[in-house]
């Protein structure tokens, strides 16, 4: 076929466009059939972190990364304060915690109990207002939890976590881990089961 002349003495025909005007419909096209999968992952915008390059992730995703890093691992309970709202509420296996003070006291039970563990978020989902997380830990029991005390034992342990947010700071928690599951590790045994509980042959 042809190539339709695009300068030069010849007018173009009435339907064709500049290569220039081609190559932004084809971009405009991609970009339009990327959008629905890009919606489930960490959104990338510039900004000064990266020097504009849109490397960086979204406000809440780097909130998140900065909760599980400097706040779980890194032991900051004052970050907390900077990334949730004053009147936040946490729902954990543990109880229901409210505020940056409520979360606090609720990461400082499992820096008492694991002074060394190591949290690393293995997969971010984002949605709009909301980041979904599939987070690990490894420790060593070194001090009290629930009443069990320091073992000396290795414990990993996965969980998942939904945050909703208010701009760039967290709304709402819903985290989830296997509690019993970690207590087995720490014991060596399976929870007790009171006796009406258990199943009858």
């Amino acid at each position: 076929m042809s190539q339709l002349p695009v300068s030069g003495p010849h007018r173009p025909h009435r339907w064709s466009l500049p290569v220039t005007s081609l190559r932004l419909l084809a971009l405009a096209l991609i970009l339009g059939l990327l959008a629905p999968a890009a919606s489930a992952t960490p959104a990338l915008i510039p900004n000064a972190d990266d020097g504009g390059s849109g490397s960086a992730t979204s406000g809440p995703h780097r909130t998140v990364g900065r909760l599980f890093d400097e706040v779980f691992t890194g032991q900051k309970g004052e970050v907390c304060t900077e990334l949730m709202t004053a009147n936040a509420i946490h729902h954990t296996p543990a109880g229901q915690f409210n505020g940056p003070d409520g979360f606090n006291a609720f990461a400082a039970t499992i820096w008492t109990a694991f002074p060394d563990a190591v949290f690393v978020v293995d997969e971010v989902s984002e949605n709009g207002t909301s980041v979904a997380v599939r987070w690990s830990m490894t420790g060593i029991h070194s001090g009290p939890l629930d009443n069990v005390a320091a073992s000396g034992r290795q414990v990993s342990l996965q969980g998942l976590a939904l945050f909703h947010f208010d701009g760039d700071r967290i709304a709402s928690t819903w985290m989830q881990y296997d509690r019993l599951g970690l207590l087995e590790q720490l014991t060596q045994q399976p929870p007790a089961i009171c006796a009406d509980c258990r199943e009858t042959p």
